[in-house]
């Protein structure tokens, strides 16, 4: 009966150790994901500023260009 109590307790442990790191991993993978999303949003951005300059760019030269 006594090792029979001390392996539940270990096999109880260890089912919440086991718990607690998939919750961490969970966190961390939402923690990454929402890092990553947020990368793109700003790359995005980025690439419609330039984007918009460079047209803006283009129209002065060619307004320069045909006077």
């Amino acid at each position: 009966m006594f090792g029979k109590r001390i392996i539940d307790k270990i096999f109880n442990e260890a089912i919440k150790a086991s718990k607690t790191l998939n919750e961490e991993y969970e966190t961390m993978r939402v923690k990454n994901v929402t890092r990553i999303v947020e990368t793109h949003q700003m790359m995005n951005q980025k690439l419609n500023e330039f984007q918009k300059h460079k047209e803006e760019t283009e129209t002065a030269f060619r307004f320069i260009r045909n006077k």
